[in-house]
């Protein structure tokens, strides 16, 4: 149960880093050899920069 909390934290950490365009708080959550499907979006990206370039075209503060 603890990781499912966790991870939920985390999600919900993201969601409003990236409705407030802050991307550097969005890319802390990530480690370098992530992997992510960006909700909503279906977008993929492996790897901090791919993830970072994603999230910046995706994380938008007049959306959050």
């Amino acid at each position: 149960m603890a990781a499912t909390s966790a991870t939920a934290a985390k999600r919900s950490k993201g969601c409003q880093a990236c409705g407030a365009g802050d991307i550097k708080a969005v890319m802390a959550l990530y480690t370098d050899d992530a992997f992510v499907v960006w909700p909503g979006a279906g977008e993929e990206a492996r790897g901090k920069a791919a993830i970072e370039k994603l999230a910046t075209a995706l994380c938008d503060p007049k959306l959050g």
